[in-house]
């Protein structure tokens, strides 16, 4: 039994047969009208195999590897990003990774801003054991706070493409308010081990409004304001991480929020390695919060019925340990 051929292009209407056409049968040809009777069925079938295709492409079932740079897939990260999430990913076993790649020589100019979208299923990736950030590219806002221009960015329940590129900000432009990663508004990211980013112009990394982070073994070293912060019941997972040399503090944590951060590089950080503020909790166990050659108050300080656990950390502490105040408890 013959079929009617199907060609994958999406026909501008389905053609109508009218009451002086001859109905005819047999194979369909638009320009002689033979087998008219069966031109609508083609039209038809036409559109459905190229709808078929269409969503065979968006559906990633296998890795999938892009580049960025002069000579990549993409100019920029952004036009990437654009292309990989018009996808998405059916479920596989053992699943599949989704790669940017960043080539050498590449610049990050530009700012990767995400609102209540999902892109954790991307990961950013490179060549060079460095990747320079632009830092008179980052202006555009966040989320509404017209303080804050990061080089990434989550608002609304967003959650980052996986960073698994270590980012150094230069010194271009201005410095206030560029943080290398900013989470608003419960919104979340993941940052690989020795990756992050070196030398923002604000904080490192900042997680508020109920966001989340996991950044285990990450650098955010180098920061001119805290190196990482939870807000307003932020939460970081933040174990083994290099904050060290931040200007404000290594790690804050306030309003409530938590941070783990054991065996933690928070040294020579201008107000200390450690502030828990307004009830909120740091694990810092057997890290180092020394601003300077020897012990400080300023080190780890309390305020505001904070906790920091403490056991086997380096520096000084603002409060009499193992002792309820005001303040809070410093464990040690």
């Amino acid at each position: 039994m013959p079929y009617i051929p199907e060609v994958p292009v999406w026909r501008p209407g389905v053609y109508q047969i009218e009451t002086t056409d001859p109905v005819l049968g047999g194979a369909p040809n638009r320009t002689t009208k033979a087998g008219l009777a069966n031109i609508p069925a083609q039209d038809l079938a036409d559109r459905t195999l190229y709808l078929k295709e269409e969503m065979e492409a968006l559906v990633k079932t296998a890795p999938v590897l892009v580049t960025v740079g002069v000579t990549g897939d993409f100019p920029t990260i952004n036009a990437a990003l654009m292309e990989l999430s018009r996808a998405f990913s059916a479920y596989v076993p053992g699943g599949f990774t989704t790669t940017i790649q960043l080539l050498p020589g590449f610049v990050m100019e530009e700012q990767v801003l995400v609102s209540g979208v999902n892109l954790s299923w991307i990961d950013i990736v490179s060549v060079s054991a460095e990747v320079v950030i632009a830092r008179d590219a980052l202006t555009a806002t966040l989320g509404g706070d017209s303080t804050r221009f990061p080089a990434f960015g989550g608002d609304a329940g967003a959650y980052l493409p996986r960073i698994r590129t270590l980012f150094r900000m230069n010194a271009t432009g201005l410095a206030s308010g560029r943080d290398g990663v900013r989470l608003n508004n419960a919104s979340g990211c993941f940052v690989a081990s020795g990756k992050g980013v070196q030398d923002a112009g604000a904080c490192g990394l900042r997680a508020v409004g109920g966001s989340s982070a996991l950044i285990t073994g990450a650098i955010f070293s180098g920061a001119d304001e805290d190196g990482i912060l939870a807000n307003y019941g932020g939460r970081i997972a933040a174990n083994g991480v290099n904050v060290s040399g931040a200007t404000l503090a290594g790690i804050r944590a306030g309003a409530a929020s938590q941070v783990d951060a054991t065996s933690v590089n928070a040294a020579g950080c201008g107000e200390g390695g450690l502030v828990a503020l307004s009830g909120s909790l740091i694990s810092f166990l057997n890290g180092n919060a020394r601003r300077g050659a020897s012990d400080s108050p300023q080190d780890i300080q309390i305020y505001q019925g904070s906790t920091i656990a403490a056991a086997g950390a380096t520096g000084g502490t603002n409060a009499t340990v193992n002792t309820v105040s005001a303040a809070g408890i410093i464990y040690r």
